[in-house]
């Protein structure tokens, strides 16, 4: 990226966050006929019909690329921890993640790291654009000079 780039670009976290929930779902939204999308509210404001429109681009952009339209209904709703439970574990997944490349502590993801399927660290771009993929197979890295963080 040009430096020009780089010292124009303004966190704007709305604009991210919509634009991570479009490359989240870009491949997954055609593998059933109906999807509900629950995603966790940030901050008062309803974000719903921006959820539904980053979908509706992820659902674009699958169809162009594949050159294949599917007819998936997706309804896109905003919650909160105490109201979904299942909120409540993508949360502590993603506190551990945290933990893991903010401290490099890695006793919690160790726990969850049978129950992960992907990890997509999208900022680590050295090897590609898209960043790197880890999975059971290919695991998170143990950060150097840590143990398991305790």
């Amino acid at each position: 990226m040009s430096q020009l780039l780089i010292n124009e670009y303004r966190y704007q976290p709305n604009e991210l966050y919509d634009t991570l929930v479009t490359r989240l779902f870009k491949n997954r939204l055609h593998l059933s006929a109906e999807s509900e999308v629950c995603l966790a509210e940030r901050g008062k404001s309803d974000r719903t019909a921006a959820l539904a429109k980053a979908l509706t681009v992820a659902q674009r952009r699958f169809a162009t690329k594949w050159q294949r339209r599917h007819d998936t209904t997706v309804t896109a709703r905003q919650s909160s921890p105490p109201k979904d439970v299942p909120l409540q574990a993508v949360d502590y997944f993603l506190w551990a993640l945290q933990r893991y490349f903010e401290r490099q502590e890695t006793r919690y993801i160790d726990l969850l790291w049978p129950k992960v399927g992907l990890v997509q660290a999208a900022d680590e771009t050295a090897s590609a654009p898209y960043g790197v993929y880890y999975t059971k197979k290919k695991p998170l890295p143990k950060p150097m000079g840590h143990d398991s963080g305790q």
